[in-house]
């Protein structure tokens, strides 16, 4: 490790790494709780990636209206395990905070779409929900989003996160958070959400198995679907089922 350290000061020394990336990838380096990301860091010094370096750990992703969303990879600016995690926590935080008395047992709903690694991001949002003593439910699949605004509402929760960068390109991902009202967060949601997340510190995150026994991590049930299709068959301004489409993701 002490080597990847010299290093890293040469490259800040020579001008070639600036202090504020240095001191975050020295910080994911050595301290305990970014050590799932050592092998990633370590493979992008070996290679003198530098412009990866910079860019992924000079600053920190924002928390914007909506949520974050980018590339994925190591560092604070890149969409991760731990970046996910601290706008859970941030999220979770809020909710608890609300003032709503019954928040944690309303839960939230978690959803999520086919990009890499969004069924593994889902399921860590669902485990930091219940280790905040929040319920969380789950769908046990991928779906698309009015999928999830339709379920928040029917299942009475406080809020709703979707896993997806929407149309970037298939190297990034995101997290997106939304209200009871089935729809993005707006003020003042957004700014009290966008503080906590920015204040997190530790993420209180639960076993998911654990989770699931305790009650506290639920998938939906199967008939949410069916009630979601017959809920737009119903809004139909047409009678006329016999159609063709082309469909492409």
């Amino acid at each position: 490790m002490a080597d990847k350290l010299q290093q890293i000061d040469t490259w800040v020394q020579t001008q070639k790494l600036s202090p504020e990336a240095a001191k975050n990838i020295k910080r994911w380096l050595t301290e305990s709780v970014f050590a799932a990301f050592l092998s990633e860091i370590h493979a992008l010094m070996d290679n003198s990636n530098l412009g990866e370096l910079e860019d992924a750990f000079r600053t920190r992703i924002e928390f914007g209206t909506g949520g974050i969303r980018g590339k994925m990879g190591p560092g604070p600016n890149r969409i991760n395990l731990r970046t996910i995690g601290e706008a859970a926590q941030g999220l979770a935080q809020y909710i608890l905070q609300s003032g709503i008395s019954d928040a944690a047992s309303r839960g939230v709903v978690i959803a999520h779409d086919t990009r890499n690694n969004s069924d593994v991001f889902a399921k860590q949002t669902a485990a930091i929900f219940a280790g905040n003593g929040i319920v969380a439910r789950l769908f046990n699949g991928h779906r698309a989003t009015p999928a999830l605004s339709f379920a928040l509402r029917q299942t009475g929760a406080i809020s709703g996160v979707v896993i997806s960068a929407s149309h970037n390109p298939p190297s990034d991902n995101g997290f997106k958070a939304y209200w009871a009202d089935g729809g993005q967060v707006v003020p003042p949601h957004d700014k009290n959400i966008i503080n906590q997340v920015n204040a997190v510190t530790t993420l209180k995150q639960i076993d998911f198995q654990k989770g699931v026994n305790k009650g506290l991590i639920q998938t939906i049930d199967a008939n949410m679907d069916t009630d979601y299709h017959q809920c737009l068959v119903d809004l139909s301004l047409s009678s006329e089922r016999d159609l063709n489409i082309v469909y492409t993701p």
